[in-house]
């Protein structure tokens, strides 16, 4: 095993320098599952089939705005191996407390009571660790109780990709590309035959 070189290991940000990710605004967000294995189901006919894990991820999903009440979800879809999803972001709020619907379901139940570290609450990075770590959680349990099938190191890739949206018309553009995604599973570049 190679040492450790922080001028060689170090993992750099693809977030946009300077910006507020928990700004007000669109962003379109792609999360991959590590590895691209096909963990959340398969594609039939142009529609997802979802595994059970990928009925979780999706329950998981739609608690976001619960929790954050200014975080709103557009258009997404999960695939099979990973999400596209347009979501907004509105003024800032702190996370809703324990006593609410997403932690009733058993997915925020597994949050830790202090905050993940690195990264600004209620910002776009914020929630995307916390959806990373609660569906982690369910997952393992899934794989304790349920038999699902096992993924190496992480379930989620480190990270997620995020763009910015600047207007109208790009928006239009990803909501088409992210409504088109199952029916061009074959050609995505996130599909691993």
């Amino acid at each position: 095993m190679t040492p450790y070189d922080p001028a060689q290991h170090h993992r750099r940000s693809i977030r946009w320098r300077g910006y507020d990710y928990a700004s007000a605004g669109a962003y379109f967000v792609t999360i991959c599952i590590h590895h691209r294995l096909p963990l959340l189901g398969s594609i039939r006919d142009a529609v997802l089939v979802p595994s059970p894990a990928g009925r979780m991820v999706t329950r998981a999903w739609h608690t976001l705005p619960e929790r954050w009440p200014h975080f709103a979800l557009d258009t997404y879809v999960i695939m099979p191996n990973h999400i596209h999803a347009v979501v907004w972001l509105h003024s800032n709020h702190a996370p809703s407390s324990p006593d609410s619907a997403d932690y009733a379901t058993g997915i925020g139940a597994a949050l830790p009571d202090a905050p993940p570290a690195g990264t600004t609450p209620a910002s776009l990075g914020r929630i995307v660790q916390v959806f990373k770590n609660s569906t982690t959680r369910a997952y393992a349990v899934g794989v304790r109780d349920h038999g699902w099938c096992r993924y190496r190191d992480h379930l989620w890739q480190p990270g997620y990709h995020d763009r910015i949206v600047r207007n109208l018309a790009e928006l239009g553009a990803i909501r088409e590309y992210v409504r088109l995604n199952p029916t061009n599973w074959a050609q995505d570049p996130h599909h691993v035959p």
